[in-house]
């Protein structure tokens, strides 16, 4: 069902400080840093590894990452999986008793996505991703730009 770890995402209250401690106390390779209007965010993506880490920072406090930063602070926002099957690996998920935010996966650049319902996850929101066919593998770094990594 699962493929690897592709994501892990950091809600970050400021991503300049995130950043310092990140990028240069760590070393993590900075990839990209983008801004997304339409969801409200600044984001960086760092390489560890195989895995992507995101950090980020909502640019108003409504938002879903918003309201999440204003209730626990900086914190693990969400996990994404990449999965062989995205349908078999919601029935399954289903099947074992969680709940999901999507009932069909959704169109993403590079793939398809379904989110897992953060409780009975013990309060992480899981992201399920399926890279397209047409596309084949995701990136060297995992991470499927085109779609902001599934925080639509």
């Amino acid at each position: 069902m699962i493929r690897r770890l592709r994501l892990v995402s950091v809600a970050v209250p400021e991503l300049d400080e995130a950043l310092a401690f990140f990028r240069d106390a760590l070393g993590l390779r900075l990839d990209t840093e983008i801004g997304d209007p339409h969801h409200a965010l600044r984001m960086a993506h760092l390489r560890a590894g195989e895995t992507a880490l995101a950090l980020i920072q909502p640019t108003d406090d409504v938002t879903p990452v918003g309201r999440f930063l204003q209730q626990r602070g900086s914190a693990l926002y969400h996990i994404g999986f990449e999965v062989d099957d995205i349908e078999m690996a919601m029935r399954t998920l289903l099947a074992r008793g969680a709940e999901l935010l999507d009932r069909e996966p959704r169109d993403a650049e590079g793939g398809r996505i379904a989110f897992v319902r953060p409780r009975g996850m013990r309060g992480v929101l899981i992201e399920l991703w399926e890279p397209s066919a047409t596309r084949g593998k995701p990136s060297e770094d995992g991470l499927n730009r085109d779609s902001q990594d599934g925080l639509e």
